[in-house]
């Protein structure tokens, strides 16, 4: 009986050790479950808040972008209209417009230039031209100088026409024509002040001789005075004449295209 009862003590306490191992090795199964299930729920949080953190940054790198590209095609759209804006400055002063006019101190300045020219340039080109016809013996004394007056006009008129278009810097053509109109007003007015003091003078002139002087002197002037010219020089005065009428507004007009080109330029 005893052997009986101590073989049952023995199975019954195994069987018990063997139930609370099972047990033990459950709660320990269901233990790291719940742990493994933790950690798979810490994970994805994390996935998911660097996800967020992702998508954040991406926004912002997509933002900056933006506004760098803003800029730039604002910094792009403002050099263009600053080149299209310099680009019709230069072409309204290059055609002359501009919305200005006449620059009367451009022709001033240009005929001022155009009477010290002829008074520097005179002699010098008539003694130049006179030089060159006497050593290769073309033409004569009239000849010579007519060719020495019309580079002379040529010349002044050209350096003339020049300043007015340079100091204007557009209408190249109006301006340098400007400056022998001016010389032909101021001509104008002064041969018809000079007119007007010399009939006085000479009528005055003419009454204080006739009362002066005696009888036999006044009586030994001759009557007619003689009319008759070389021939030839009729002609060499019409072309004379002509040359000085036109070399003067050919000069200034092509000085001043020369110097509204020039003029134009400038910064």
């Amino acid at each position: 009986m005893s052997e009986r009862e101590g073989e049952e003590r023995e199975s019954r306490l195994s069987r018990a050790s063997e139930e609370s191992g099972r047990g033990g090795s459950g709660q320990e199964e269901r233990s790291g479950s719940g742990r493994s299930q933790d950690g798979e729920t810490e994970e994805r949080e994390q996935q998911i808040q660097e996800n967020r953190r992702a998508a954040e940054n991406y926004r912002n790198e997509s933002s900056r972008n933006e506004g760098s590209r803003n800029e730039d095609s604002g910094n792009a759209s403002s050099r263009n209209e600053g080149s299209r804006n310099e680009g019709s400055s230069n072409e309204s002063r290059r055609s002359g417009s501009g919305g200005r006019g006449t620059s009367l101190p451009s022709v001033i300045f240009g005929w001022v230039t155009t009477i010290g020219a002829g008074l520097l340039l005179t002699g010098i080109i008539g003694g130049i031209v006179g030089a060159i016809f006497g050593l290769i013996g073309l033409g004569s004394g009239s000849v010579s100088a007519l060719v020495g007056l019309a580079l002379t006009l040529l010349l002044t008129y050209l350096i003339g026409g020049y300043v007015a278009g340079r100091m204007a810097s557009r209408s190249g053509v109006k301006h340098g024509l400007l400056v022998p109109v001016l010389t032909v007003v101021v001509l104008v007015v002064l041969g018809v002040a000079g007119g007007a003091l010399g009939l006085g003078f000479a009528q005055q002139l003419q009454s204080t001789v006739n009362s002066a002087a005696p009888q036999s002197l006044t009586s030994q002037i001759p009557s007619s005075i003689p009319t008759s010219v070389p021939s030839g020089t009729g002609l060499v005065a019409l072309v004379g004449g002509i040359v000085a009428l036109l070399m003067p507004f050919i000069g200034g007009i092509l000085g001043g295209i020369w110097g509204a080109g020039r003029g134009s330029q400038r910064p």
